[in-house]
C-alpha cells in the first residue's frame, strides 16, 4: 500500500507541475491575443494541446490508482475521492496528498479565470475588428462617382483612423 500512495502523491505533484506550465500558457495566450499576433498564438496553442493531453494522462491514472487504492481499502464506490484515500489511517503521505489537493484547486481556479478572460478578449477583439471593419468599408450613400452629364468625378483622397475601440 505504502508504494501506492507514494506512486499517487507522485503524480499529484506531477499534475500540479503541469497544471502551472497551462497556467502560464494562459498568460501567454492572452498576451497574444491582446498583440494580434496570430503566428505567435498558433504556435503557443499547439504547445497548449500537447501540454492538455499530458494532463488528461496523469489524471486518468491518477484516478485509476484511486480506484485501485480504494478497493483494497474497500471504500464504497460512491466515496472513492482522493479525499477519502487522504483520510485513511495507513496513508503517511496524506500531509503531501492534501497540501497538492488544496494547490490543485487553487491552480484548477486560476485557470478556470484565465479561459474567462481570454474567451472575453477574444470576443471584444473580433466585436472591435468588427467595428472597424464596417467603419472603413461604409460608403456615403448621397456620394455618385459621376456627374449628370456622364463625367466621372475626381474623388479627393481621403484618410481614416481605424476604429481602435476594445
Amino acid at each position: 500500500m505504502e508504494a501506492l500512495y507514494q506512486t499517487l502523491e507522485k503524480l499529484l505533484s506531477e499534475k500540479s507541475r503541469l497544471y502551472l506550465q497551462l497556467i502560464e500558457i494562459l498568460q501567454e495566450e492572452r498576451n497574444f491575443i491582446s498583440e494580434y499576433s496570430r503566428e505567435s498564438l498558433e504556435v503557443l496553442l499547439e504547445k497548449k494541446e500537447i501540454l492538455v493531453t499530458e494532463i488528461h494522462k496523469v489524471n486518468t491514472q491518477r484516478e485509476q490508482l484511486t480506484q485501485t487504492i480504494a478497493e483494497k481499502k474497500q471504500i464504497p464506490e460512491e466515496e472513492r475521492t482522493l479525499k477519502s484515500i487522504i483520510l485513511l489511517d495507513d496513508n503517511r503521505w496524506s500531509k503531501h496528498m492534501a497540501k497538492h489537493r488544496k494547490t490543485l484547486r487553487q491552480q484548477i481556479q486560476k485557470i478556470q479565470e484565465l479561459n474567462s478572460k481570454n474567451k472575453k478578449l477574444i470576443h471584444r477583439s473580433s466585436m472591435a475588428m468588427k467595428r472597424s471593419l464596417t467603419w472603413l468599408y461604409q460608403v456615403d450613400a448621397a456620394y455618385t462617382p459621376y456627374h449628370q452629364n456622364g463625367e466621372l468625378r475626381e474623388t479627393p483622397l481621403q484618410s481614416g483612423l481605424v476604429n481602435l475601440d476594445v
